[in-house]
């Protein structure tokens, strides 16, 4: 499974590029190098399909590489038919 981050330079201007590596790309490479049952096991304990005017979107929430206390949450927007592509829009961070 490979997840692309859409908007990754709105990202960099807002929370700043080394916040970008070290905390969301950095948790995203983790959850891609997983073997395929620990990622199905992530998605689908992460919720369920949402309808949406964008088209359906999927929760995901994946544990802060950088920050063990917090989550980084995401939605899966499923804008192209390419297999084992989800493109994820970073939603925000959550504090345990």
């Amino acid at each position: 499974m490979k997840l692309k981050i859409i908007g990754l330079q709105k990202l960099i201007s807002e929370y700043g590029q080394q916040y970008v590596e070290e905390h969301i790309q950095a948790s995203v490479r983790r959850v891609e190098s997983l073997d395929e049952d620990m990622q199905e096991r992530i998605i689908s304990d992460s919720g369920t399909w949402m309808p949406g005017s964008q088209g359906n979107s999927w929760p995901l929430f994946i544990n802060d590489i950088a920050d063990k206390n917090s989550m980084l949450e995401f939605m899966i927007i499923v804008y192209e038919s390419r297999e084992d592509i989800y493109n994820i829009e970073f939603v925000g961070r959550i504090k345990e």
